[in-house]
């Protein structure tokens, strides 16, 4: 699953064979298999590891990021195999933009 957001857009996608360059405009793209970081910069590959980073791919560089580490949310993968991150109350900030 991807979450692609533009100015004029949203969209919410399951699939292979999508690029974020797909969407005119996009501005975020954020995959849960790809780019989810603990709070030292490594890949996530264990559950309730929480996440200090999830980067942007839609090549803009808008990355959400959470600096406490009581803020934030914990990784989990899926029965289904897709990796999910359960919030529970907590968040990653995404730094601000203009589109």
């Amino acid at each position: 699953m991807f979450i692609g957001i533009s100015p004029n857009t949203i969209s919410n996608t399951t699939g292979g064979g999508f690029s974020p360059k797909d969407i005119s405009g996009i501005q975020i793209w954020f995959k849960s298999d790809i780019g989810v970081l603990d709070g030292s910069g490594n890949p996530i590959t264990v559950n309730n590891t929480t996440v200090g980073t999830w980067k942007d791919q839609s090549g803009n560089g808008y990355d959400a990021t959470q600096a406490t580490d009581a803020n934030r949310p914990f990784y989990r993968t899926a029965s289904n195999g897709q990796n999910n991150q359960l919030l529970n109350n907590r968040h990653l900030n995404n730094p601000p933009h203009n589109p």
